[in-house]
């Protein structure tokens, strides 16, 4: 009762087939709690009680990079004037081209940072203060 009333996780230790299991499932839906059960044995490795590592897939994460970069730059810069660069840019995404998507990413930024320098003179970007 003090696990639940301070929202602390239980583990329920006892021999197969005792019930634990159906009693805190039908405590779970009497009070409209969400249960989360894991069955473990003396072969359970801790990573699946705490957690392990997950393997993360490339596009999980170039994916939101390019819809970001795309997003930003098609702000700065004319959508139509830029398609070649843009068509490019998905192409790379979608076959997976992880290494070039993000050297054509940083060759806009490096170019437009140029740019910007030579409109104030050369300054360095960031000013000169």
């Amino acid at each position: 009762a003090a696990s639940v009333a301070l929202g602390e996780p239980l583990l329920l230790v006892g021999e197969t087939g005792t019930g634990k299991t159906t009693v805190v499932q039908q405590l779970a839906s009497m009070l409209g709690q969400k249960l989360l059960v894991h069955n473990l044995s003396q072969q359970s490795d801790a990573s699946e009680l705490v957690g392990g590592y997950r393997p993360v897939q490339p596009r999980h994460v170039y994916a939101p990079f390019a819809a970001r970069f795309e997003d930003l730059f098609c702000r700065t810069f004319s959508r139509s004037k830029n398609g070649p660069f843009l068509s490019k840019l998905a192409q790379r995404l979608a076959k997976g081209e992880w290494a070039r998507l993000v050297a054509m990413a940083v060759g806009a930024c490096n170019s437009h940072a140029a740019a910007r320098a030579k409109e104030r003179g050369g300054e360095p970007a960031g000013g000169g203060g």
